[in-house]
């Protein structure tokens, strides 16, 4: 059973969040100290995982408020989340985004009006770091228990040791990642992860990789790994739930994970491919780059042949659609029944998909069309597979390992008769 890390925390307990400094913190450690010049200001990733905290907060009071800081014109993606959990986003104004980090007019009307919320008992700060001292004290001296929250880091030595409990942004939602539904990977995905790993401990000579190297790493081997579609809200998340495969530490002064993998870890043929099957994951990698170079940017592979299933009905619908926007959310709501985390972007990449599959048509009455002669599941699967042998398996320099591409395109290998089938019709004609 794991333990929630704010357990015993004040029965009824504010919750402010200094929610630009705790994003920028995670993504550094997402994506490294420059990770500014990869993202436009308003188009950043939403890295904080905010159920994961509002739900451990919520496990262990009886009431809590929460008020959110920031200049909320480049953070619309948390809009949905901050709706979901009530955390009230208050708006601050700033010069500029390198400025807007601070709490500014929130924090000069918390050191004159302590507490903001009457009858409480405790106050969690989060994202917070040294330049928040004089908040924490003005606390303490109104009675209140202080609890902070952030990446542990040269930034939060000082305020921790003042604040009551200072608690790592990592273990609250490496705790509530670790319970009964807690996701698992797949041995594709197993080992991909270890498989990137070893190699750059290979290349480095040295057996502690720096997280912001693994990602690209795992991607290079499979360009559809997106650990959102396992359900994790960043990768820093992902890499910590697997304590079975990986250690970790971090130095202190840095707010950047290592990892190495764990002695028993160690890839071999015979934990990434069970019953004897020979190592195809570097053909599994390879299929999935060449329907890149062909331009076929396929979504996960479970995900797509979902989506088969889903167009599959699609086409006998005899209501229709009146445009791609109310197709994509057809489809990613069906989606959600499979994969809760599923996107829109995966709804679009299985139209996208489907489309230079020539399962449309044109349509009447502002409909959009399907082809007539295509109507079962089995035919909308055949559609797909002759795409991918025309893409993938046409190009490949070597005779086509049918079990590795039936991986590459569906997530498991049970098509591959089917895909030699098909592929050997297509050669006669």
């Amino acid at each position: 059973m794991t333990i929630n890390p704010l357990v015993d925390i004040p029965p009824r307990t504010l919750a402010v969040w200094d929610f630009e400094t705790l994003h920028d913190t995670i993504m550094e450690l997402e994506y490294g100290p420059n990770w500014f010049r990869r993202f436009k200001a308003d188009a950043h990733p939403p890295v904080i995982n905010i159920a994961a905290i509002v739900e451990s907060i919520n496990e262990q009071t009886e009431e809590s408020w929460h008020d959110a800081v920031a200049d909320w014109q480049y953070f619309g993606v948390y809009a949905s989340a901050l709706m979901q959990y009530n955390v009230r986003p208050i708006q601050l104004f700033a010069r500029s985004r390198s400025q807007s980090s601070r709490l500014g007019n929130y924090q000069e009307t918390w050191m004159k009006r302590t507490p903001m919320v009457d009858g409480i008992n405790g106050v969690i700060f989060l994202g917070i770091t040294d330049r928040l001292a004089p908040m924490v004290r003005k606390s303490q001296t109104a009675g209140l228990k202080v609890i902070g929250i952030n990446v542990t880091s040269a930034d939060t030595q000082a305020v921790a040791e003042l604040c009551d409990r200072f608690i790592d942004y990592g273990d609250i939602v490496s705790v509530k990642r670790g319970g009964a539904d807690a996701p698992s990977l797949s041995e594709a995905d197993r080992s991909t992860l270890l498989q990137a790993i070893s190699t750059l401990q290979q290349r480095t000579g040295y057996p502690w990789i720096k997280q912001v190297r693994i990602k690209p790493a795992m991607v290079a081997i499979d360009p559809a790994f997106d650990e959102k579609h396992l359900g994790y809200n960043s990768f820093s998340e992902f890499l910590l739930d697997q304590s079975d495969l990986l250690e970790t530490r971090r130095f202190e002064d840095s707010r950047e994970y290592e990892f190495s993998l764990q002695e028993s870890a160690a890839p071999t043929p015979s934990r990434s491919h069970p019953q004897g099957q020979s190592n195809r994951q570097p053909l599994i990698s390879l299929y999935r780059r060449m329907s890149v170079q062909q331009g076929l940017r396929l979504p996960n592979p479970e995900l797509m042949w979902i989506g088969v299933d889903i167009y599959a009905a699609f086409v006998q619908d005899p209501d229709g659609f009146a445009s791609f926007k109310e197709l994509d959310d057809e489809c990613l709501l069906q989606l959600h029944r499979d994969v809760p985390h599923a996107t829109i972007t995966d709804a679009k990449k299985i139209r996208q998909v489907l489309f230079k599959c020539y399962l449309f048509s044109p349509g009447s009455d502002d409909k959009i069309g399907f082809r007539t002669d295509v109507s079962t599941l089995e035919e909308v699967e055949e559609l797909y597979f002759d795409l991918i042998l025309h893409r993938i398996a046409r190009h490949v320099p070597q005779p086509v390992d049918f079990q590795a591409l039936s991986v590459a395109c569906t997530g498991e290998p049970g098509s591959a008769e089917r895909l030699s089938a098909q592929y050997a019709a297509l050669e006669v004609e």
